[in-house]
């Protein structure tokens, strides 16, 4: 998953320097939930002339090094700004149980197994 992140968020940025006057719409299942993924959002204005960070990489260096509270502020900071829109499923009607379920032993060799991988 990793390295077809890292290829898509190259394209969109790729796309996005051939594009200069084009308009943007970042739309995303994670948004914010970690600095790397971010790379292809350039054209937020949280790095780059004008800001705290002069490049991608001394955002991520210094979003990285603080941890996920700084990402929580990130976020925060660009929800407040108007640039962030974050939506959640409702949990409404929902119900759950926890139920023990007996599990025979070529189960638990075939999980066992797996586990140790």
């Amino acid at each position: 998953k990793n390295a077809t992140s890292t290829k898509m968020g190259k394209a969109v940025l790729d796309l996005q320097n051939k594009l200069p006057l084009a308009r943007v719409v970042y739309a995303s299942a994670t948004g914010a939930s970690e600095p790397k993924n971010m790379i292809y959002m350039s054209r937020l204005g949280i790095w780059g002339e004008g800001t705290p960070f002069r490049t991608f990489d001394d955002f991520l260096h210094t979003i990285e090094k603080r941890g996920v509270g700084a990402m929580e502020i990130v976020a925060m900071d660009m929800k407040v700004s108007g640039m962030y829109i974050a939506r959640q499923l409702s949990f409404s009607g929902v119900s759950f149980r926890i139920e023990e379920i007996s599990l025979d032993d070529d189960f638990k060799l075939v999980y066992n197994k797996a586990a140790k991988l």
